[in-house]
């Protein structure tokens, strides 16, 4: 939780409530804005939208990093040996049994806001590559797409000939070659896009999975 008071500790009692009663992760979902700014509130929802659209790991809309946490969520966290860190992505796939609470954003009672818009936009660039890889996707489905358009050329082209229309000599050939080249180029780009993708993945490190309960074993072999 902040220091500030924007985060404000009245809701703990009712965290804890809910962790006692067997919830290993209490997500607090912000009411309000606060004293944060139109722009920074709707560039926040734009952010949630397209993360949740683009990645496989969809994240709480309006939510914070104020939560608590169980200590085996915490043990799980810790072995994320990640330098671009986007807690939010890492607790919402995690998959343990959790619990939104919303709450209302109080007014910051000390200092000044030291994220500026910049240093969001950064978060959120860092959160989106982080659990998307469709940017490295688009080369591959736009030269898909050329591919489909060159075949409806040529086929386009054989039907005005096989009905005797005219043609202007050498377009076909041309438009046919500067679609399938440009295709060949951006799939041949968007394949090395999924294999980096793949890369990506695998010197991330990440946990193969998260162990919620361990049972019939001493505590040595835990």
């Amino acid at each position: 939780m902040d220091g500030d008071h924007q985060h404000p500790p009245q809701y703990i009692p009712s965290m804890i409530k809910h962790w006692e009663e067997g919830f290993e992760i209490v997500n607090m979902i912000k009411e309000n804005s606060g004293d944060r700014g139109a722009l920074n509130s709707i560039l926040g929802a734009g952010f949630y939208w397209i993360f949740n659209k683009m990645s496989s790991v969809k994240i709480q809309p309006n939510g914070s990093d104020y939560r608590l946490i169980d200590r085996k969520v915490h043990k799980v966290v810790q072995q994320y040996r990640l330098k671009q860190f986007f807690l939010r992505g890492i607790i919402a796939e995690l998959g343990f049994k959790s619990i939104n609470l919303s709450y209302e954003v109080a007014n910051r009672r000390h200092g000044v806001a030291k994220y500026t818009l910049g240093k969001l936009f950064n978060l959120a660039l860092r959160g989106f590559f982080s659990y998307s890889d469709w940017p490295l996707k688009i080369p591959f489905f736009l030269g898909m797409s050329l591919v489909s358009a060159s075949m409806v050329e040529i086929a386009y082209g054989i039907v005005k000939i096989a009905h005797g229309e005219p043609v202007i000599q050498g377009w076909l050939s041309i438009v046919f070659l500067v679609t399938a080249f440009g295709a060949i180029f951006l799939l041949l780009l968007g394949i090395q896009g999924i294999y980096l993708s793949k890369i990506y993945d695998e010197v991330r490190n990440k946990p193969l999975y998260s162990v919620r309960l361990i049972e019939g074993l001493p505590p040595e072999e835990t």
